[in-house]
């Protein structure tokens, strides 16, 4: 994995005067090519790589830019070895990498590193199945940050739809377990936030951007999450289906707790009566996605879907009855 290597690299650069295109090389098992990649993108990300060429030169860190392992606290070296401590079935060579930089680590380091390793399994796929690698789709985000480069995303929405997206990557958020793309959509033509685990194939381009003004990463999550729930109340007043739209309304009473599971359906009607009706495209939609949090909603009309909420509420029971 690719930022395996450039962490690898820094670490090498770290504890040796110079090296050359072709030690890295051999080192990390890739083409000298692809080492000079890796020292553009490390240069540009802002390390200070100096390259000379001739008798004796090679590839070498500024001092002012080492990362000096030897002058790291404790918890400093448990964070490298944290990040870098890496346990996957499915990818050798990144394992491979993995020891590489472990060895360019102090011994108090290695005991953490090797700790970690046992006790930290990566799992890519999600509970369907499908596989997803957050850490590479994360690389190529932040090379086309670095570079200023437009990415190609497919993108699954939270009503499951996938759509291909042009965006114009300007930072990573990282909240809890879960990570997300903040970027220019040239589709939407505005800022918006996608979920990274969402992203089912992305390319970087070699098309560039230019970011009119600035950008404030800190201002603009401030702004995002400060307004998610009013983002995610009811709207004041309805909103109208238009002529030939799937169109299935359902008029229900839900908690407060329940309306961001409301969000992507169209607001039909404010009844009087504090019940609400909302447009759920059809009648198997509408089963399945109110089945999924039927505690927190009530369903008033229409009476099929009232019964084919029973009806599967008394078969789920009945398999669980069962001896």
């Amino acid at each position: 994995m690719k930022h395996y290597r450039l962490m690898g690299i820094l670490l090498l650069l770290e504890n040796n005067a110079v090296m050359t295109a072709s030690q890295l090389a051999e080192h990390f098992e890739v083409s000298v090519r692809t080492i000079y990649r890796d020292i553009d993108v490390l240069s540009e990300a802002g390390y200070g790589i100096v390259t000379e060429s001739g008798k004796g030169g090679g590839i070498s860190l500024m001092y002012s830019k080492r990362l000096r392992l030897s002058a790291m606290d404790e918890k400093e070296l448990f964070q490298v070895a944290q990040k870098f401590a890496t346990k996957d079935p499915d990818d050798l060579h990144a394992q491979n990498i993995a020891l590489k930089i472990r060895s360019q680590l102090p011994k108090e380091a290695q005991v953490v590193f090797d700790k970690l390793t046992e006790s930290t399994l990566i799992d890519h796929s999600n509970w369907q199945g499908k596989i997803l690698n957050n850490d590479e789709v994360e690389f190529l985000i932040q090379e086309g940050i670095i570079k200023s480069l437009k990415i190609v995303i497919d993108y699954t929405s939270g009503t499951g739809f996938s759509t291909n997206r042009i965006v114009w990557p300007l930072g990573i958020v990282r909240k809890i377990n879960q990570a997300y793309l903040v970027a220019f959509c040239e589709k939407r033509k505005e800022i918006r936030t996608f979920k990274i685990d969402k992203i089912s194939r992305i390319d970087l381009s070699q098309t560039s951007y230019t970011f009119e003004g600035t950008f404030d990463l800190k201002k603009y999550w401030g702004d995002a999450t400060g307004n998610y729930s009013k983002n995610n109340s009811l709207p004041t007043k309805p909103r109208v289906v238009s002529d030939g739209e799937p169109h299935y309304p359902v008029k229900l009473r839900c908690a407060e707790t329940s309306l961001i599971h409301l969000s992507g359906f169209k607001l039909l009607e404010i009844c009087a009566d504090g019940s609400f009706v909302f447009d759920y495209i059809s009648r198997d939609i509408a089963l399945s996605q109110i089945f999924g949090i039927g505690e927190q909603i009530i369903v008033i009309s229409p009476s099929e879907l009232r019964e084919d909420i029973i009806k599967k509420a008394k078969y789920i029971l009945e398999h669980y009855s069962m001896e």
